[in-house]
């Protein structure tokens, strides 16, 4: 089946937050939503690679989450690329999540240190596509974030990660990340019953999209609820069940990483 409301962008939105923020939303009616206090999301944004436009991105994502009714968005904006990044340094307990729409210049240390300390703490993080390109030398981010691609990574970045066989497995060989020609390609729910994936169908064809292939890294504490597997003979395809929507604990922090 073709899932046909937007390439997951109004859905992974709205129940990964739920579920990040550990609200208690997911499969409650509208009534019991409107009683609760709404969740307060950072949007943080400002700086991509040169094939996305966060400017784009970030409008679709901040639409999508407003118009759920439960959250309370307030966009965050970096300094362009290239400029001055040490007056950068968000306020992050202000919020109960951040919704990463940024791939750009490093951060400061401090403010790396202090969002590493409120992930940990218990803060809820959102990452979407090629968000996971992102800080390919800061360890923590790594390890909050699980697996990414570009930036040099090969295979001291840590391993590659399939599905095979009904679990999730390890691959240490060769490869860097890379993805085949935007195409339809089928999407298979591993976990059903994760809040996330709570709902949605055991599996689709998602549309024209990128399929993120072959990302590397520590992947530790990580639980893969979907994976996309290229279309057969496509030139780039890994014939493999590639992870496309996962999470990471990290500390007493939760991660919500979507590739797509």
């Amino acid at each position: 089946m073709r899932f046909i409301d937007n390439p997951l962008s109004k859905l992974i939105t709205l129940v990964t937050l739920s579920a990040v923020a550990s609200i208690g939303f997911s499969g409650c009616g509208a009534s019991q939503a409107e009683s609760r206090d709404p969740i307060r999301v950072m949007l943080l944004t400002g700086q991509m690679n040169k094939y996305h436009s966060w400017e784009i991105c970030s409008s679709i994502l901040h639409r999508h989450l407003e118009d759920a009714g439960i959250f309370e968005v307030e966009k965050v904006i970096s300094p362009p690329q290239g400029e001055d990044m040490s007056g950068f340094a968000p306020n992050w307990s202000d919020y109960d999540v951040i919704v990463m729409d940024y791939d750009g210049d490093e951060w400061s240390d401090a403010t790396k240190k202090s969002f590493v300390e409120y992930i940990a703490g218990g803060g809820g993080l959102v990452t979407v596509h090629s968000t996971d390109n992102a800080f390919p030398q800061w360890q923590e981010w790594l390890e909050m974030t699980g697996l990414g691609g570009w930036g040099g990574r090969d295979e001291k970045w840590g391993p590659m990660v399939r599905w095979r066989d009904g679990k999730m497995v390890f691959d240490h060989g060769p490869g860097r990340a890379g993805h085949p020609a935007k195409h339809d390609f089928l999407i298979t729910v591993r976990d059903p019953e994760h809040p996330v994936t709570d709902g949605m169908p055991s599996s689709w064809l998602h549309a024209h999209d990128e399929l993120y292939s072959q990302l590397r890294g520590p992947a530790k504490n990580m639980h893969i609820l979907a994976t996309g597997k290229a279309k057969e003979g496509i030139k780039g395809g890994t014939g493999e069940n590639e992870p496309v929507l996962f999470t990471i604990s990290y500390g007493e922090g939760r991660v919500f990483h979507t590739t797509l």
